[in-house]
């Protein structure tokens, strides 16, 4: 996976800004959160916004499209804190309407409510996505593990007894659809993480700024 996202890289390097279609990626983030520990269930909101560049090939038929951003969000709610600072980079194939991406995030986490604390911790989050666009509307979905960096990080998730059949220290899964014209438009979205701690149900609107 890391192999085939430094030969995208590289090839988007090689090939001349002139090759690329390159544009400013700007989203401000809104969604409720409601984190399930198995016996209490706490409701949040979140809000943020991630910024970067979005590129793709200038050229017809099979060419590779991607996405290089930060992203930083924060939970707000009574004896509920949180936040989560994500900077990485998807790139992968693109036919027509269509395609797969490959991505690795480096991600800075932390939640607490009056229940349960999951401590600040770093990791390394790669990916897998599948999008779907005909102009109007647009739909993605993808998934990935997270792999704690260092000593001293939090409780890692025992597979062997969750409900869902995850992988890494911690998993998530998300699905994102999308309306609107051009650069602009309003989408709306779920995502669920798996913790050792609990599991987080993330869902909510955002609006594309280009």
């Amino acid at each position: 996976m890391m192999l085939s996202l430094l030969i995208g890289m590289l090839s988007v390097a090689e090939a001349g800004v002139t090759d690329w279609k390159i544009r400013p990626h700007v989203k401000p983030i809104l969604s409720a959160t409601v984190f399930d520990d198995g016996s209490n269930r706490q409701y949040a909101l979140r809000g943020g916004g991630s910024a970067g560049v979005t590129y793709k090939q200038k050229k017809s038929g099979l060419k590779l499209k991607g996405l290089t951003r930060a992203q930083y969000t924060q939970v707000w709610a009574p004896k509920v804190s949180g936040s989560e600072t994500r900077v990485g980079t998807v790139i992968g194939p693109w036919y027509r309407v269509a395609g797969l991406n490959l991505g690795v995030d480096y991600v800075i986490n932390e939640y607490a409510n009056q229940y349960v604390s999951l401590d600040q911790a770093h990791s390394v989050n790669p990916t897998l996505g599948a999008v779907a666009d005909i102009r109007v509307a647009s739909l993605s979905v993808v998934a990935g593990p997270s792999y704690f960096v260092g000593a001293n990080q939090r409780e890692s998730v025992n597979w062997n007894t969750a409900s869902f059949p995850g992988f890494g220290d911690e998993f998530f899964w998300s699905a994102q659809a999308r309306v609107g014209i051009g650069p602009m438009g309003v989408g709306a979205g779920v995502t669920k993480r798996y913790t050792a701690y609990g599991e987080e149900f993330i869902g909510g609107v955002g609006l594309s700024l280009f």
